[in-house]
């Protein structure tokens, strides 16, 4: 049977969430179909893909310009390559999929829960109008569907919640390489958590440091493992010299193997402000370590608790395959509850440094959720959406 050609339309193929995946699903889904990949920027590659790459916006100086080469390209692409279906990844490639795609079957992926959230811009007002004329929205988390069928009017049967895709094999395979011996030697003197992903504001990493430097009073040995890069890291450095905590962290910086350090690890911890369906939460599941995360919207609840519940937890919650923390997100501006967050969050990671029976448990729990999040079941729905089967 011929295959039918697709394409990903997105801005980069830089590091991020949804740029991964992207990568993942060229991957996955190159024996069913010829693959394009359409990138409104070629220039920022962090990952590859085995489908074919086109850099729609070639000609532009910025990414503004680029955005408006790509609008003047695409049609004459998907003629070219007789495209019979474009999924769109992130607010601008799917309105350019919305907006400038001829009449071919449109799929529009949300990644996050606050895309869209500021109603007042031209882009988000014109995400509310055009988002409901796709054949199909996938949305990364459940969470996130039930917000666009109730906000953007999209119906029940034309929008369906896919998780991202892991290898968690691959991974397995990966933490066996060998850790660099400066790396070990901090492991070996300090009781490691670990915290993973692009040091922004919004990843919280602030939080964790603030909860170490009270974890320490009781826990002299402890450790945090700090693994990305990004403009907050400077802040973040100064910080932990401010709380006296520096000598217990170390910073890795971005890790093309980040698994080695995660396996060899205590546990992961993450106080992330907000979230699509985070990656690196799944990741550190893999590895077979235990977790604790806020619960943000979206994405952790569904992971560590079975089945979607809406509601947000108000206090440390010892769920199905992990802990849950309280969300700083509403109370960011009240330093007295940002406070009892961080004495909470210092509170159970102590346990789980503490009480060996409950990590293993929590290790255990963790790597047999990751496994239900295969690389073959998101195969089966992503060729769901595309075949509306």
């Amino acid at each position: 049977m011929k295959k039918k050609n697709i394409a990903f339309l997105i801005n980069t193929l830089g590091a991020g969430g949804a740029e991964r995946v992207v990568s993942r699903l060229g991957d996955i889904l190159q024996e069913r179909y010829n693959i394009s990949i359409l990138l409104v920027d070629s220039a920022d590659m962090a990952y590859t893909s085995s489908g074919e790459i086109l850099d729609l916006g070639g000609q532009g100086r910025n990414y503004h310009s680029r955005v408006f080469h790509s609008c003047l390209r695409i049609r004459r692409i998907i003629k070219e390559k007789e495209i019979e279906c474009v999924i769109s990844f992130l607010p601008v490639p799917n309105l350019i999929n919305l907006i400038f795609t001829p009449r071919i079957r449109r799929i529009i992926s949300i990644r996050g829960y606050g895309e869209g959230a500021d109603a007042s811009s031209m882009k988000n007002r014109l995400c509310r109008l055009l988002y409901k004329k796709a054949d199909w929205v996938v949305a990364v988390s459940e969470e996130i569907r039930e917000k666009y069928i109730t906000d953007y009017g999209i119906g029940e049967n034309r929008i369906k919640a896919i998780a991202n895709p892991y290898n968690v094999k691959q991974i397995e395979k990966l933490t066996g390489e060998k850790v660099e011996k400066t790396v070990l030697d901090f492991m070996e003197a300090h009781e490691c958590a670990a915290t993973m992903g692009r040091l922004i504001e919004g990843k919280g990493c602030q939080y964790l440091l603030e909860s170490l430097s009270l974890l320490l009073k009781k826990r002299e040995g402890a450790g945090l493992i700090v693994i990305g890069s990004g403009p907050y890291e400077k802040t973040l450095r100064e910080l932990a010299d401010q709380l006296g905590v520096a000598e217990s962290v170390l910073f890795l910086g971005q890790q093309s193997n980040p698994f080695k350090y995660l396996r060899l690890s205590r546990l992961y911890v993450s106080a992330t402000l907000s979230e699509g369906f985070p990656n690196a939460l799944v990741e550190a599941m893999a590895c077979g370590i235990p977790v604790i995360q806020t619960d943000c919207r979206s994405g952790p609840g569904e992971i560590l608790r079975e089945g979607f519940r809406p509601d947000r937890v108000k206090e440390c919650e010892k769920a199905d395959y992990g802990i849950l923390i309280p969300d700083f997100e509403p109370v960011k501006e009240d330093r007295n509850r940002v406070r009892q967050y961080e004495e909470a969050l210092a509170r159970v990671w102590e346990e789980m440094l503490r009480d060996g029976e409950l990590a293993a448990f929590y290790g255990e729990k963790a790597r047999e959720r990751a496994m239900q999040f295969s690389e073959e079941r998101c195969m089966e729905q992503y060729i769901g959406v595309i075949e509306n089967e």
